[in-house]
């Protein structure tokens, strides 16, 4: 997966030593997508917000000092962890606003419905 802007992302002091809880790279290398601190892992395409922002008493925003968080739902972790055990496919799950800036992640994301198609048990209700 090539990184996009560079590797901007990959300087992200908390991001520099976390590992993914997809495909356990460690450290994961990171890509940006297109919604503002979020990045997703080179290896399996796992979105992460890696940039995070709490107001401060003045309704500033200022930036926190945080490991990436986990940018989709909890229940779907079991699904993402069984697709790559399964596939070693990247997913690219991050949010992308021009898909043809993006081909690998909307192959990655066909390949996953596909898959998810395939395996309708694990879809988390």
């Amino acid at each position: 997966m090539p990184q996009k802007y560079g590797h901007l992302a990959n300087q992200v002091d908390d991001a520099q030593s976390f590992t993914c809880l997809v495909c356990g790279a460690n450290p994961t290398g990171w890509t940006w997508g297109d919604l503002h601190g979020e990045g997703m892992c080179i290896r399996c395409g796992t979105p992460y917000q890696l940039l995070q922002y709490e107001k401060d008493q003045d309704g500033v925003d200022q930036r926190l000092d945080a490991p990436p968080k986990l940018n989709i739902k909890e229940s779907w972790l079991p699904v993402l962890k069984r697709y790559w055990e399964e596939t070693e496919a990247f997913t690219g799950l991050a949010t992308i606003m021009m898909s043809r800036d993006y081909p690998e992640c909307v192959e990655g994301k066909r390949k996953f419905d596909e898959w998810l198609d395939e395996h309708p048990d694990v879809i988390p209700g």
